[in-house]
């Protein structure tokens, strides 16, 4: 990414590079079963529906993981889409930078339903363009001792996405 200067010359290569913004979006496509009660899970992320301008993502290897290689501002978005249960007493939804939370986070009580929960969370986040890397969590809890599940349909997933802000 470039910074213009006073006075520089605007040239297609310089709206190219800065136009040329990396972005990205990852869609659930299997979903995540046996999420241990009252437990910090980060969403996993595979081959489904990926996009990745600048390769930030790996499906094979730390699956959860967005690691930006350009340093700077980055907003991102996401969704955290659950199968609901009768005896969950909150769930919560959140960002986290190297494995820190980061608020703002989603938090609800849901009443005594079974229906798909979808909890949004969206935050800007500085990473330093080499060991810096952001996740999607949840957090299910339940008066019982069930596990919970993402759910994936073609309606409900959930999702991480970004777009590089600027430099800093």
């Amino acid at each position: 990414m470039t910074n213009f200067v006073t006075g520089q010359r605007l040239t297609a290569d310089l709206l190219n590079d800065n136009l040329g913004r990396p972005a990205g979006r990852l869609r659930q496509g299997t979903a995540q079963t046996g999420v241990v009660n009252s437990t910090a899970t980060a969403i996993t992320f595979t081959a489904s529906d990926e996009i990745d301008t600048d390769g930030f993502h790996s499906t094979s290897v730390n699956t959860s993981r967005v690691t930006p290689t350009v340093a700077g501002l980055y907003q991102v978005q996401g969704g955290v889409a659950i199968g609901g249960a009768t005896d969950f007493t909150a769930v919560q939804a959140y960002l986290a930078l190297n494995g820190s939370a980061l608020a703002p986070a989603h938090r609800i009580t849901p009443n005594t339903s079974s229906q798909t929960l979808v909890l949004p969370v969206s935050a800007l986040i500085q990473c330093n363009g080499s060991t810096d890397y952001f996740e999607i969590f949840y957090v299910a809890t339940r008066s019982g001792a069930g596990t919970s599940s993402t759910v994936v349909s073609a309606q409900f997933a959930c999702v991480l996405e970004w777009l590089f802000a600027r430099t800093l």
